[in-house]
Formats: C-alpha cells, sequence, structure tokens
C-alpha cells in the first residue's frame, strides 16, 4: 500500500512557497519596468517613421502624376497648386493663409525650439528664398496634416519623364500624427524642403520689404 504521507511531503516539497511567488512577481515587475518604455518608445519610432515613408512616397506619386498630366507648374500662388494636388492626394480641409492653425497644431518643436505655426506664413519661414507666395494649410484624409509653400518661379514640368525634383516645386512641414503630441522634428514632425523654421533670412524686414544684410554706411 502507498505511504500516503510520504507523497504528501513529496508533493509538499514541490510547491512554490507564497514569499517566492512575491519575489518572482516582483523581479518580472522590475524587469517589465525597465524594458516597457524602451520598448514602446522603439515601436513608436518605427510607427513614425513608416507613417513618413507612406507620405513621402503619396506626395511623390501625386506630384508625377500631376507632372504626366502638365498640372504641376504655372500657378501664381500655393493655393491654387493645392486644390490640384488635392485632386491627387485626398484632403479633408484646405486653411488659408491667415488660419493656419485651423489645419495644423498651434505650437511645433523644432530643434528644441518652440515655434508659433501662425506665424509661418512665407517660404522665407521655411529656410527658403521669398517664393512670394503664401504658406497654406491642409490636412489630409490619412490624418496628417501639413503647411505647404509652392515655388512658383522653380517649378517645371515634363510630361514626357517620371522623375520630378520635388525641392523645385514646394517646401512641406507635415505631422503624421495630426494634432497628437509631440509634434516634434524628429518624430512626428517632419518636413520636405525646409532647412530651418521660423527663422527668415532677412535680416531686417520692413514694411513687407527683406534685406538679407544689415546695411552699413562707408564713413
Amino acid at each position: 500500500m502507498e505511504d500516503v504521507s510520504s507523497t504528501w511531503q513529496s508533493t509538499k516539497k514541490a510547491a512554490f512557497t507564497l514569499a517566492e511567488v512575491l519575489i518572482t512577481l516582483a523581479i518580472i515587475g522590475i524587469v517589465a519596468a525597465l524594458t516597457i518604455p524602451t520598448l514602446v518608445q522603439n515601436y513608436q519610432t518605427r510607427a513614425w517613421n513608416t507613417a513618413a515613408t507612406v507620405f513621402e512616397r503619396k506626395i511623390e506619386e501625386a506630384l508625377k502624376t500631376m507632372n504626366t498630366q502638365q498640372t504641376l507648374a504655372g500657378y501664381k500662388n500655393t493655393e491654387d497648386f493645392v486644390n490640384e494636388l488635392s485632386k491627387h492626394f485626398k484632403m479633408t480641409k484646405i486653411c488659408k493663409n491667415d488660419d493656419l492653425t485651423s489645419c495644423f497644431p498651434d505650437k511645433v518643436y523644432w530643434d528644441d525650439e518652440e515655434i508659433d505655426v501662425a506665424n509661418l506664413k512665407t517660404a522665407d519661414k521655411f529656410g527658403q528664398d521669398d517664393w512670394d507666395t503664401d504658406v497654406v494649410g491642409v490636412q489630409f484624409a490619412n490624418g496628417t496634416t501639413g503647411l505647404i509653400a509652392y515655388n512658383p518661379t522653380e517649378c517645371s514640368q515634363d510630361p514626357y519623364s517620371n522623375q520630378v525634383n520635388v525641392t523645385k516645386c514646394l517646401a512641406i512641414l507635415y505631422d503624421t500624427s495630426g494634432y497628437k503630441n509631440p509634434n516634434t522634428n524628429g518624430k512626428d514632425l517632419n518636413s520636405i524642403n525646409v532647412d530651418s523654421l521660423g527663422n527668415s533670412k532677412c535680416a531686417i524686414e520692413t514694411g513687407g520689404v527683406c534685406f538679407s544684410i544689415v546695411f552699413e554706411p562707408t564713413p
């Protein structure tokens, strides 16, 4: 006959004590606290990078189509260009120059500097020359928000070529997460042909006239 007490003692030795269970849970909690933030950050970074890649591919495809249809160049202002672009890259809203924050976050962060979006009204605020066109705000159907400046003098088209030089036609600041934080460059905030943000190339700007070099009279 099997010794019941011996079997019970054997089972008892194989079981975990409450203290051992608590210690194990504590270790798991510590490891999770150390690794989960890094995993989440890596996931967000990959998601932002993927969203930016997809967005820029769609922009390029839209511009190539416009080039083929000969609707890429010849606009006098950004708004007309954006209206044509919306036929090839679906938009849910277009905002005029005096109402940019209805399409874009009112504050963004560029190289750790807080930028007031309402002041980004011309291409020189994107680190470009003044293209004599206004910046226009847009909301794309995929949730991305953008600020677009069109360059009427340099943008050209060739219907027989599938190559489009995006930098000659526009400068665009875009946020793949829309109004959601962090609204920071290198994360959800990206750009095409934006060399700097918020800083005009003008050394002095008076009455709407831009002077790139401070005038120093000769004695």
